[in-house]
């Protein structure tokens, strides 16, 4: 067996790659996700492979920038890579059986033509575990395609990446409303303080603490409007004394 060094460019480079995804989840190395369930499995069908596969891409970019959001495959385009471990002998067909729920944009039956009659029957999920060879090799996973269009020599055991598991995705600490009166005091200087400091320990990049600081602009308004009638009547005082 030889062992080489994968080159992860492109879509490859992503921290939720297909065709290794496709392996590790058919390992039982990283669970399935259906309909928002985990569980371990070493047998799957196609649309449930796309759907763990896009939900991981999707919890990926939960802890991402907007310009560095991970990219992942649409359903035919999935499908059609998935046949290259196929072609390949990676994977082998387990069982056909009838589909209770169609992949998403696609439909539960199927146009059915025979000689005197055409119907619709209810599409089959054909169900796929890893041959001996797909457990053994790496490097064509890292690009199926490229693979089997060079005739890439097999097995070849290659250092791939940890099995995917993204990021815990914390929930957005909730910005809380600052409390006014329209008449400045020392009690509220102290409190607008205290509220700056608060959102500053959120952080003044997220949009909701963006927000309330633009919406600060109504009490200092307010109590700017107030000092300076304040100020005003003062000195018209000092005047008359």
């Amino acid at each position: 067996m030889v062992t080489e060094q994968a080159s992860t460019r492109g879509r490859a480079a992503s921290p939720v790659r297909p065709g290794i995804l496709i392996k590790y989840i058919l390992m039982g190395q990283v669970p399935l996700i259906q309909g928002g369930t985990e569980s371990t499995v070493t047998e799957a069908c196609i649309a449930d492979l796309y759907a763990s596969y896009r939900e991981y891409a999707k919890r990926e970019n939960q802890l991402r920038s907007k310009k560095k959001q991970v990219r992942h495959m649409v359903y035919d385009s999935f499908v059609h890579y998935f046949k290259y471990a196929r072609y390949l002998g990676l994977v082998e067909l387990v069982r056909q059986e009838p589909m209770l729920f169609p992949p998403e944009g696609k439909n539960l039956f199927r146009v059915k033509k025979t000689e005197n009659r055409v119907g619709a029957v209810i599409s089959k999920r054909r169900v796929f575990r890893l041959t001996d060879l797909g457990v053994q090799e790496d490097r064509a996973w890292t690009n199926l395609c490229l693979a089997y269009k060079e005739k890439w020599i097999m097995p070849v055991k290659v250092d791939l990446p940890p099995p995917y598991i993204p990021g815990v995705v914390e929930a957005p600490e909730e910005v809380p409303v600052f409390k006014y009166s329209e008449t400045p005091s020392a009690a509220q200087y102290r409190k607008l303080y205290k509220y700056v400091q608060t959102l500053k320990s959120i952080g003044t990049d997220e949009p909701d603490v963006k927000k309330a600081l633009r919406g600060l602009s109504d009490p200092l308004g307010t109590w700017s409007v107030d000092l300076s009638d304040r100020i005003d009547r003062a000195e018209e005082r000092g005047r008359q004394d």
